[in-house]
């Protein structure tokens, strides 16, 4: 229950604390990031599936009903992708900094103005 307001300004205390910059991807960042480098729809193929003894993320379809209990998984237990991200498919939704559309029209390349109230996109979930 993570409103994007919540995330966006989870951003800015970690960049005051740190000194670095931190913000949210735009949503075509989050998605090369989340295929670590694959031109696959996953980073491990573009097929959800995965086996019992080698489940690759946290949702249905890609993991065994035993993992799955309706809740979420504690990060890191799958494999990391090829930048050595993990948990890019399944688990939680991800807030990205781009307005939603219907289509791909080039505002998943921009972040959307923070007074602007339009709906964002979230992946991984």
């Amino acid at each position: 229950h993570v409103s994007w307001r919540d995330a966006h300004a989870y951003t800015q205390w970690l960049s005051r604390q740190s000194g670095a910059r931190y913000r949210l991807p735009t949503e075509a960042e989050w998605e090369y990031a989340a295929r670590g480098g694959s031109p696959s729809y996953y980073w491990w193929g573009d097929e959800l599936d995965s086996s019992e003894q080698a489940p690759r993320a946290h949702c249905r379809g890609c993991a065994t009903s035993r993992l799955l209990r309706n809740k979420t998984a504690a990060v890191g237990q799958f494999p990391a992708n090829g930048f050595g991200l993990s948990d890019t498919a399944g688990n939680v939704w991800e807030w990205t900094a781009s307005r939603f559309t219907q289509r791909f029209d080039g505002s998943e390349t921009q972040s959307a103005g923070l007074l602007d109230d339009s709906p964002r996109v979230v992946r991984g979930g």
